[in-house]
């Protein structure tokens, strides 16, 4: 039990507003989905004030200006405890999800799959389903802040005042799937209260107790006028677009489909084997809106660049097969295999090795989901995917049904075709008896601006964490995105699913790939050393002040980039490590 006296209380209560789908995963579920998300004693969505506490700590850092708003001691450098343990100051509540308790027909289930890196195959035993949080569902946000004395009640605002612009503006990133475009939340100034008690005077104490005094009166004004503030810079990064955080490069990729592009939706036992992942948007009052978006995962984008990047490693250093052989079928050692790649661990992260006590390593990427620009009737879809395989009656039913669809969307440049496959007997060359099936699959208009762009955020303070603050290694790692972003402006990285079978082909040019970023100055530290390790190369913060993927590929910079890449490949050579070995 603390005996430290609580002089002053500061309280926040407002909703934050999911951006981006949401995954807090619980144990247990009851509904057979592999990854669940967590949910409270009466089945609402939770985001736990753990999880929100660690996105805050993470976010903001350690301490506030003069005193230590998390508890447990002072920070060493090697980032250990030392001293006395005092509690935290800041209590975080959990975040339910008003309303209907969000049954499994509120959120949205997503069916992930590994590649197994030898047969280029799903990976055996790693297809799962996982459950998020749909885009635009509200979560009821609160957080105390206490303090003992008037410094440490200063301390406090300023540290409030930093931590709602950062949720205001940018937001945090909560719960799994990060660098797969999951987790952002930001909070909305619609109905945010700050609250300042002061239990030292009789009027702040009757305040605190909603006890009307004739001279209790409002001693925050500034804080109503502060907030009034924070709204309009709220309002000005949405306008801006996407939030970008503080050392963070944005690539920015518009791309258009040359056929078929789609996230398979499996339905078995319909008209249709499958159709395009579409996902509802919801309104501002939490409520499915009757409009719905085809959606690229961003763990499947991810995907589709993590082959591309390991296959230019690859070749590039002469390993050709990581001892797949070996290891085929153990699809978490073929993962840590990829750690002699030069780069794909700092782009996209590694396993972590628990039973030598080996932690694994977040990649500097984040892709996001990519959704359609164009919207699709909710009702007219739902009707598409009704219909059972029973009878021909069906299928013309079924292709009415179709059809109506696409007068919806046609004009906007977006159809869809009922695509019929079969498999071929090798011994006779006739149809194999069962094996015809088909499926839905959307198509494009040349020229139609059907998908929004491709957006992946490169955090550069990761990204040198990651390198050991060597700006060599962090120069190979963006030349290995560059090579990998090169060929897809070439056409050799499809997108989704069946891109074995002339699927998933993209349109991108060099041209139209955008970079920009905000670099913090890193030159506030009183040791030179520091200066330097916290410093970026100067390719990156040329890079950052905005310029396309061609010009970058004709500049001054990509030559450093090129020179640090080479190095890094020739360190990782097969020959090159038996040697140092």
């Amino acid at each position: 039990m603390s005996t430290r006296v609580m002089r002053y209380r500061d309280t926040v209560a407002g909703d934050l507003v999911a951006r981006t789908p949401v995954h807090v995963g619980a144990l247990l579920s009851a509904s057979g989905v592999d990854l669940p998300t967590a949910r409270d004693g009466q089945g609402c969505v939770t985001l736990p004030g753990t999880a929100l506490a660690g996105a805050l700590r993470s976010t903001l850092g350690e301490t506030g200006n003069r005193f230590d708003i998390w508890g447990g001691g002072e920070k060493t450098g090697g980032g250990r405890r030392s001293g006395s343990y005092d509690a935290s100051r800041i209590t975080v509540f959990d975040a339910p999800a008003p309303g209907q308790g969000y049954a499994l027909s509120r959120t949205e289930l997503r069916q992930n799959v590994s590649i197994d890196r030898y047969t280029g195959a799903a990976a055996t035993g790693h297809l799962f389903t996982r459950e998020v949080v749909p885009v635009g569902t509200r979560f009821s946000f609160r957080f105390v802040l206490e303090s003992v004395n008037r410094s440490e009640r200063e301390a406090a605002a300023i540290w409030i005042r930093r931590c709602l612009t950062r949720l205001v503006t940018v937001g945090v990133v909560v719960g799994a799937g990060e660098t797969s475009g999951l987790g952002r939340v930001l909070l909305s100034t619609e109905n945010l209260l700050w609250t300042r008690d002061d239990f030292t005077t009789p009027v702040g104490l009757a305040a605190a107790l909603n006890v009307q005094l004739s001279t209790a009166e409002a001693s925050e004004a500034s804080t109503a006028s502060w907030l009034d503030n924070l709204a309009k810079k709220g309002r000005q990064a949405r306008e801006n677009g996407s939030p970008l955080g503080t050392d963070v490069l944005r690539v920015t990729i518009p791309w258009r489909p040359l056929g078929p592009v789609m996230s398979k939706d499996a339905a078995d036992g319909l008209m249709a084997a499958w159709f395009p992942l579409a996902v509802p948007s919801l309104t501002e009052d939490g409520e499915e809106s009757k409009w719905l978006h085809l959606l690229l995962p961003g763990s499947s984008v991810k995907g589709s660049l993590r082959t591309r990047a390991e296959y230019i490693a690859r070749v590039a250093s002469g390993w050709r097969d990581l001892g797949a052989e070996a290891i085929e079928g153990r699809f978490g050692e073929q993962i840590k295999a990829t750690a002699l790649l030069p780069g794909v661990t700092e782009l996209f992260g590694s396993p972590g090795d628990y039973p030598n006590d080996a932690p694994g390593n977040k990649g500097a990427l984040t892709i996001h989901d990519v959704c359609s620009a164009e919207i699709i009737p909710a009702g007219q879809w739902r009707k598409v995917r009704s219909f059972k395989r029973d009878s021909l009656q069906g299928t013309a039913a079924f292709m009415g049904a179709l059809n109506a669809l696409n007068g919806a969307t046609r004009e906007r440049g977006l159809w869809f075709d009922y695509a019929t496959r079969n498999k071929i007997d090798r011994w006779s060359g006739a149809v194999v008896d069962t094996a015809l099936f088909s499926g839905v699959e959307p198509y494009v208009k040349p020229g139609a601006r059907v998908w929004k762009d491709i957006t992946i955020d490169l955090d550069l303070k990761r990204l040198r964490q990651s390198c050991g603050q060597d700006h060599e290694r962090m120069l190979a790692a963006l030349g290995l995105l560059l090579l990998v972003l090169r060929d897809m402006s070439e056409g050799w990285v499809p997108l989704g699913f069946g891109t074995t079978r002339g699927m998933g082909s993209i349109k991108v040019c060099e041209d139209d790939v955008t970079f920009r970023g905000e670099l913090s100055e890193g030159t506030q530290q009183a040791d030179w050393a520091e200066q330097a390790a916290n410093s970026w190369p100067e390719a990156i913060s040329h890079i950052a002040q905005g310029q396309s993927l061609a010009n970058l590929l004709e500049s001054n910079d990509v030559l450093d980039i090129d020179d640090a890449w080479q190095k890094r490949v020739t360190e990782a050579q097969p020959e090159k490590r038996n040697d140092d070995e």
